[in-house]
């Protein structure tokens, strides 16, 4: 929680620090967005990690008509798929239950969009971002004879 209030703060800083033009208004705008989410990445990561979902928020500012300046916010998860791992290990590893295991990741981003076209309800924009994030895995359960010679898969960055 803490990092969300550090990136809101310094997303307000950074939309403060814009030079002041003539009629510039500043408007806040919170977002909230949910839904689900793929698994992609190196090879075998989909392999034992299925779909999940994602939940964000967001605070922004907008510094001009097609300009908004903010910080991102979210929490994504993958669900193991124990039971294909266990049938990968089964010829070598038969009776082990593997549980957990699930994959995480928290981003905090800083964030600039802007508006494609200069009017419009519905319109285009671009978005672009950096910030922090981080990718974890929740701890796994393995239990069944030569349980202890499990080696689960794990991305953590």
């Amino acid at each position: 929680m803490r990092s969300s209030w550090i990136a809101a703060a310094i997303s307000i800083w950074i939309g403060a620090a814009i030079p002041a033009q003539a009629q510039v208004h500043f408007s806040p705008k919170v977002a909230v967005a949910g839904g689900l989410t793929l698994p992609a990445g190196p090879a075998g990561f989909e392999e034992f990690w299925g779909p999940g979902f994602a939940i964000s928020g967001g605070a922004y500012l907008r510094a001009r008509s097609t300009l908004h300046l903010g910080s991102e916010t979210g929490y994504y998860l993958h669900g193991f798929d124990a039971c294909a791992f266990e049938a990968a290990i089964h010829d070598t590893l038969p009776n082990v239950n593997v549980s957990g295991n699930h994959l995480f990741v928290v981003p905090v981003l800083f964030v600039v969009e802007a508006a494609l076209l200069p009017r419009g309800t519905t319109r285009p924009y671009a978005s672009a971002g950096a910030g922090y994030y981080h990718v974890g895995v929740k701890r796994a359960e393995v239990s069944g004879p030569a349980g202890d010679r499990v080696q689960v898969p794990r991305r953590e960055g």
